[in-house]
C-alpha cells in the first residue's frame, strides 16, 4: 500500500535511528518511482578537501566505484548546480532544453547501460560550513515518461527530499534543546500548514502580514532553517506544532 505524504512524515518523526529513516525513505520514494537514492554531504568542488561528511546510497556499488574512478563528479552538472542552486534540477539524456558536454552524455549513456536514464537532484542546505548537499532520486524512466511524471510528482518529492534530510540530521547532529517558538510563531506555521500563506494567516489571525513575516522569520530564525516550508518540516518532525 503506497503511504500519503503525511504518512511519511509521521513515519520519520517516529524512526528510532537513521538506518530506519533511510528505510522508510526507499520504500517512500520507490512506490513513487524512484529506483535509486542517494542522499548526502560532500565538500564542494573547489575545495581541497574531498571528503565526505555523510551519504546513503542505494545506487549499486560498481558503478559508484566507477563513475569515481572516470572523475565523473568534476563534469556532473547536478553536483555543480547543487552547490549553486537551490532549485531541483532533473537530469537525464533526452529532456527538453538541456544540453550536455561530451563527457557528460558519455556518463548518461553508461548510466542507461545499468537501467538508469533520468533523475533529480535536489540541493540541500543544512549542514554548516557550505557543503554539498544532495538528496538525488534516479529513475528508470525515459525523457517522455520521466518529464510527465516529474511535472505531477515534483512538490511530493521536494517535500518529502527536506523532510528526510531534517530527520536525518537529527540523528547526526541532534539538538540540545528545542527550540523556543512563541504562541504566534506556532500558530503562524500551524496556518502555513494549512495552505494558508502571508495575506490569508494575517487575515486569520487580525494581524498585519508584516507582523506574520516577522513571526515566520524568527520561526525560521530559531529553527535554524533557510526557508519557510524548511521551518515547517523542521517543526513537525519536532513535535512542536500540535494544535
Amino acid at each position: 500500500m503506497q503511504h500519503s505524504l503525511a504518512d511519511f512524515t509521521d513515519r520519520l518523526k517516529h524512526a528510532v535511528d537513521a538506518e530506519e529513516v533511510w528505510r522508510l525513505s526507499l520504500s517512500h520514494f520507490g512506490d513513487r518511482g524512484a529506483a535509486w537514492l542517494y542522499h548526502g554531504y560532500t565538500a564542494p568542488l573547489w575545495h581541497h578537501d574531498r571528503s565526505v561528511y555523510f551519504s546513503y546510497s542505494s545506487i549499486p556499488a560498481d558503478w559508484d566505484r566507477y563513475r569515481e574512478q572516470q572523475g565523473y563528479r568534476h563534469h556532473d552538472p547536478a553536483v555543480r548546480h547543487c552547490a549553486r542552486s537551490s532549485a531541483p534540477f532533473p537530469f537525464g539524456t533526452g529532456l527538453e532544453g538541456v544540453r550536455y558536454t561530451a563527457p557528460v552524455r558519455k556518463m548518461y549513456a553508461e548510466s542507461a547501460d545499468w537501467g538508469a536514464h533520468c533523475g533529480v537532484a535536489f540541493p540541500l542546505r543544512n549542514v554548516p560550513g557550505s557543503p554539498v548537499g544532495a538528496m538525488v532520486c534516479i529513475t528508470r524512466m525515459r525523457a517522455p515518461e520521466f518529464q510527465i511524471w516529474w511535472n505531477e510528482s515534483r512538490w511530493e518529492l521536494q517535500i518529502a527530499s527536506l523532510a528526510l534530510d531534517a530527520r536525518l540530521l537529527q540523528f547526526y547532529s541532534p539538538a540540545d534543546d528545542v527550540p523556543d517558538l512563541s504562541a504566534r510563531e506556532r500558530e503562524c506555521l500551524l496556518w502555513l500548514a494549512s495552505g494558508l500563506r502571508t495575506d490569508r494567516i494575517a487575515h486569520r489571525m487580525g494581524i498585519s502580514s508584516s507582523a506574520v513575516d516577522l513571526y515566520l522569520a524568527n520561526a525560521r530564525r530559531k529553527l535554524g532553517a533557510r526557508t519557510r516550508d524548511q521551518a515547517l518540516l523542521k517543526a513537525v518532525l519536532l513535535g512542536m506544532l500540535t494544535p
